[in-house]
């Protein structure tokens, strides 16, 4: 089966599939490689995709699967974060701009499953997230 990732579509578009994870991540980010080894450990397939592949539209898709505000996403510890983040109000396609071309600011591996993401902050919320989707029955 072909995977459809042309960069003008969103991720929806991606065709993830209920036992698929997505995995994304930029190899700059400290414990990419550690949160990679637990995707890969735990879901029979996982798609890797680089952050700096990830369209405006996909960020707009993704940041509804993470319930997230933008700025929650950026390493405050980033030598740019202060001049383009700190204490900025930007609109959302702004936010998703920014997103889009300053992925190096972004400070954690992003995996996505079934319409639903989570920033990979510490070991096994990979496996919490992929453990407790409602595929997970339709695998056994």
């Amino acid at each position: 089966m072909e995977h459809n990732t042309t960069k003008d579509e969103n991720m929806e578009s991606i065709s993830i599939k209920p036992q698929e994870l997505v995995f994304m991540y930029d190899k700059d980010q400290k414990n990419w490689e550690e949160r990679r080894t637990e995707a890969n450990g735990i879901a029979k397939f996982v798609r890797e995709m680089e952050l700096q592949d990830l369209t405006t539209t996909m960020w707009k898709t993704l940041l509804n699967w993470l319930n997230l505000e933008p700025k929650a996403l950026f390493d405050e510890h980033h030598k740019d974060y202060d001049e383009k983040i700190k204490d900025k109000e930007y609109a959302m396609e702004d936010w998703l701009t920014i997103l889009a071309n300053d992925y190096k600011m972004i400070k954690f591996p992003i995996a996505a499953i079934d319409k639903k993401a989570i920033l990979c902050k510490q070991r096994n919320e990979i496996t919490a997230l992929y453990s407790n989707r409602p595929a997970n029955e339709k695998m056994k």
